[in-house]
């Protein structure tokens, strides 16, 4: 009976990880606001993907902070996640694109060594963090 139980639960677990899996998404292109113009915080953010649809994201602290950085407003983002019943983009991972190469976003803090996803100033020293974009490795 513990030996059907373990294959009932390792196959519901299969199943499950299929269907998170399959909602998987990679959208390519740029924000829609112009530059300089991003909605105020609590408002959602409108993506334009290659294909010239609109879309709207929602993203944790971290992923809205760094798409509304002034410093990469005019930058090509490719974002992973998956689309909401609703139609909302939700946004797990992104990526700056240059030359089709990925770049993941990061701020240094020169003063403490510490790396965060979050722009703004140093959590420990206060001091201004510094954008990095450094290069994914290819898989």
């Amino acid at each position: 009976m513990a030996r059907h139980t373990l294959w009932t639960v390792l196959l519901l677990l299969t199943v499950v990880l299929d269907l998170l899996a399959a909602g998987d998404a990679i959208i390519r292109g740029r924000l829609a606001d112009p530059p300089g113009q991003h909605p105020p915080a609590g408002h959602a953010l409108v993506f334009v993907t290659d294909q010239g649809q609109k879309l709207t994201l929602e993203g944790d602290e971290y992923s809205t902070s760094q798409l509304t950085d002034p410093e990469l407003e005019d930058r090509y983002w490719e974002l992973r996640g998956h689309f909401k019943p609703s139609g909302v983009f939700k946004v797990m991972r992104l990526f700056t694109v240059k030359d089709d190469k990925l770049f993941r976003v990061t701020y240094f803090c020169v003063i403490c060594n510490i790396r965060s996803h979050h722009h703004g100033p140093c959590m420990c020293c206060q001091d201004e963090t510094e954008l990095q974009e450094l290069p994914v490795a290819e898989p």
